[in-house]
């Protein structure tokens, strides 16, 4: 039985699935439907609920409403490159913003934007099979990070309308509602230590895994910009955030004070090493480039600067540590890209590209399997 509503809790609602049988006149009706919803939206609302301009491109509206279009219809004008790949299928989302991988690899988890009431904009998925398991409601708009517990029981999602909806897993079934932010989650974290933080657009929250709200995670004191992504090191000792306000920062895993700040440019993605030592930092408000800034957050020492991108939506360790993936664009507007880098030696092993932004990059234990998304459908890789 799902748990009582308490504290920050709201009530669970029930989740209605898709059936995994669909045939192909029903998805092709709901990918009508889909396009139809998307340009509406979009037409209809300006940017609509593409919303964040720094990270959808901005443009016009009806610039957007074409990307949109063009992103609802599948993975767009070309397939991805670089390495050997598998799409998985699809959910509603006409862009999907986030993916992980459960400890073990044996479940993954995507998640995106909507554009109506009733979508779904999470899935989960056979780390096997690869067969699609559940999807998901999350709310006005759909979703953001996602974030598997330690145990790879539940899944936490950062939802576009404020809040942090957990499920279980792999059935998809609704377990708890998180409350707290007022506007936008933007990502989520599990930790080891029973710690779920979420990184908003309006600052960084700290819950116990049981549902009660420990903290505010504090934010530059002059600039209350958006917090874009949190990550808990390895131990759950420490929690990072960054964002709009040109801060990295690092808190108590546990309590939320604060510990230190890294100055940086804006930043969408973090990622602890699995030993704890290093955090990799992807940018974004750089004019002219970014890079991936690896900092030692014993010393606060910047480690290594990482460049080639043109900017950076997400960052990700393997599990054993010897690869880091990282995922945005190169410049061009119509291909994604993805670098991966020896984590020692912080030389690039691979680059693979994928049909417009590349939002989000998860690696496996042993690196050898890596699982994007931005457009369209999940993209596996393997024998990477």
């Amino acid at each position: 039985m799902p748990p009582q509503a308490a504290g920050p809790f709201a009530a669970p609602v029930a989740v209605p699935l898709l059936p995994q049988g669909a045939g192909a006149g029903q998805q092709q009706v709901r990918r009508r439907a889909l396009l139809a919803a998307a340009a509406g939206t979009l037409v209809a609302g300006g940017l609509g609920i593409l919303g964040w301009k720094e990270l959808s491109g901005g443009g016009s509206p009806a610039r957007s409403a074409t990307n949109a279009l063009k992103k609802a219809s599948g993975l767009g004008d070309a397939d991805p490159a670089g390495g050997t790949w598998t799409l998985l299928d699809g959910i509603d989302a006409y862009e999907l913003r986030a993916t992980a991988f459960s400890s073990g690899g044996r479940y993954l988890a995507v998640s995106g934007w909507t554009s109506a009431s009733g979508d779904h904009a999470v899935g989960i998925y056979d780390g096997t099979s690869h067969a699609r398991l559940a999807q998901m409601e999350a709310g006005k708009d759909g979703a953001n990070g996602v974030a598997f517990s330690p145990d790879g029981k539940r899944l936490a999602v950062a939802c576009s309308d404020g809040r942090v909806r957990v499920f279980s897993v792999p059935d998809g079934r609704p377990v708890a509602t998180l409350t707290g932010p007022a506007k936008r989650a933007m990502d989520v974290a599990w930790s080891s230590r029973d710690r779920i933080a979420a990184a908003s657009e309006d600052g960084g929250y700290l819950w116990e895994a049981g549902g009660r709200l420990v903290t505010r995670l504090a934010r530059k004191e002059k600039y209350s910009g958006e917090l874009y992504a949190v990550a808990f090191s390895p131990d759950g000792r420490m929690v990072a955030t960054c964002g709009a306000d040109q801060y990295v920062r690092l808190y108590d895993g546990v309590t939320g004070a604060r510990i230190a700040d890294l100055g940086t440019p804006a930043a969408t993605g973090l990622a602890f090493s699995p030993d704890g030592r290093t955090l990799a930092v992807g940018e974004y408000g750089a004019s002219g480039g970014n890079v991936v800034r690896v900092w030692d957050v014993r010393s606060h020492a910047e480690l290594a600067r990482l460049a080639g991108h043109k900017s950076i939506q997400s960052v990700a360790f393997s599990g054993d540590g010897r690869r880091l993936a990282s995922g945005g664009d190169d410049g061009s507007e119509s291909d994604g890209a993805i670098r991966l880098w020896d984590a020692a030696s912080r030389t690039q092993l691979r680059r693979l590209t994928t049909p417009h932004h590349c939002m989000g990059v998860a690696l496996n234990a042993d690196g050898t399997r890596l699982l994007s998304t931005g457009a369209g459908k999940p993209v596996l890789w393997t024998g990477l």
